[in-house]
């Protein structure tokens, strides 16, 4: 695989491994974003609850939310961190940022897998 001097840069600056997330989480939305649209409002039909708790009901379905939601969290926040590199900031600053967007992400993801417990089998 041939990668551009700048693509070679970048993940000696952020590390390999969130380097190569960001690609596939990049290409996991991509993919994603367009199903979640066709299932939701695309689709033809009303998006009430009973139309969104209907599908959430099958273990797939809901897997797939929560894996779009984190590739969601985990590609922006990502983004973020990278772009906070650039500035290339004091140890004890990336630190606390790096603490700061692991807070969040987190957080966030609890707040949107709380969002799904309505849905969930009864």
């Amino acid at each position: 695989m041939v990668f551009s001097r700048g693509a070679t840069v970048l993940a000696e600056k952020v590390g390999l491994w969130p380097w190569i997330l960001q690609r596939v989480s990049g290409l996991f939305l991509a993919v994603a974003l367009p199903v979640h649209l066709w299932v939701n409002p695309l689709s033809g039909y009303p998006l009430s609850f009973e139309s969104v708790a209907v599908r959430l009901r099958f273990a797939g379905w809901l897997a797939f939310d929560l894996l779009l939601l984190a590739a969601c969290l985990y590609h922006g926040i990502n983004g973020l961190w990278s772009i906070l590199l650039d500035y290339n900031p004091r140890a004890s600053r990336r630190r606390a940022a790096a603490i700061a967007f692991l807070v969040l992400g987190s957080v966030l993801f609890v707040y949107g897998a709380l969002a799904l417990h309505p849905f969930r089998r009864s």
